[in-house]
This record gives structure tokens, sequence and C-alpha cells, in this order.
């Protein structure tokens, strides 16, 4: 049982490992930027700057939630 909950957690972290290295370029699509698009300064575009936020912030709700639930 025990090795069953840690494959699970280590899947869980998989997961949000992903998430958080394609968090740029979900919140791009999402917001229907051109593939090619180069933004250099988020706080030059507010709404881009506001997603990217709420984004990266569900990721750490999650990662909290994981690093609770171990302890």
């Amino acid at each position: 049982m025990f090795t069953t909950l840690l494959a699970c957690v280590k899947t869980k972290f998989q997961i949000l490992r992903e998430a958080a290295s394609t968090l740029r370029k979900r919140t791009l699509y999402k917001m229907k930027y051109p593939k090619d698009v180069e933004i250099f300064r988020d706080d030059s575009r507010p709404e881009l700057d506001a997603n990217l936020y709420s984004e990266l912030r569900h990721c750490a709700i999650h990662l909290d939630s994981l690093l609770w639930y171990n302890q």
C-alpha cells in the first residue's frame, strides 16, 4: 500500500512539473496569441501577466496540497 501511495504521489509531481514547464505556452495559447510571438516583458501586457499569475497560483495550490498530504 505504501508503494502504491508513493507511485501516486510521484505521478502527481510529474504532472505538476510538466504543467509548470508549459505554463507560458499554455497561457499564450489560451489567450490566442500567435505561436511565433515574442514578448520580452510580461508587465507590458497586463492581461497576460494576470493570466500567468493565475496559472502559477493554480500550480502552487496543487504543490501545497501535495506537500501537506505527505506530512
